[in-house]
């Protein structure tokens, strides 16, 4: 395990632009195995240890045409990328859905159905991480066209989940 306070970094502005429009944002990204709406599916969870797939968060962003964009998205795609595992994560940690007593899956999703189709659990992570970008960039559109700000960012992104680093990027941040 990597120590937080293993390396050092500061953002600097190169004085290319008037601000720095540089942001960064890390953090501990914590999902929550299924999503429990019913009442009978509470009394069920109580019944079982709440688990958690842990992982980690790091990312970078440069703004241009000033630092909204680059601060709105160092403060939400974390929110986004955790909302879009949230939606996967039984076909990412395991093998079979929970069951409810009654027999009815209580998640959203069928890891079942995901094997058969022989998604792996990277693609999984993969196509969260994308998602998680496109509701970002739709979030960033709506606040600055609310706020009469222009400009954007690009983003370099690195999440370590189950032993593996996933790196994604927008723009020309690579």
């Amino acid at each position: 395990a990597l120590p937080w306070n293993a390396g050092y970094a500061e953002i600097i502005n190169a004085e290319k632009s008037e601000f720095n429009e540089d942001q960064a944002a890390c953090g501990q990204l914590c999902i929550r195995r299924c999503e429990f709406g019913a009442e009978e599916d509470q009394e069920w969870l109580a019944l079982c240890s709440e688990e958690l797939l842990t992982g980690h968060y790091w990312a970078l962003f440069d703004g241009h045409g000033g630092p909204a964009a680059a601060i709105l998205a160092a403060n939400t795609l974390h929110s986004c990328l955790r909302r879009q595992l949230e939606a996967v994560v039984e076909g990412v940690v395991a093998t079979r859905p929970p069951m409810h007593l009654s027999g009815h899956c209580v998640c959203t999703s069928d890891p079942q159905f995901v094997e058969e189709k022989g998604i792996r659990a990277e693609d999984l992570v993969i196509g969260a991480l994308e998602s998680a970008f496109q509701e970002c960039d739709e979030v960033i559109g709506r606040e600055l066209e609310a706020s009469g700000q222009v400009g954007g960012c690009t983003a370099l992104v690195a999440v370590s989940l189950q032993g593996k680093l996933y790196v994604a990027n927008a723009g020309d941040s690579r």
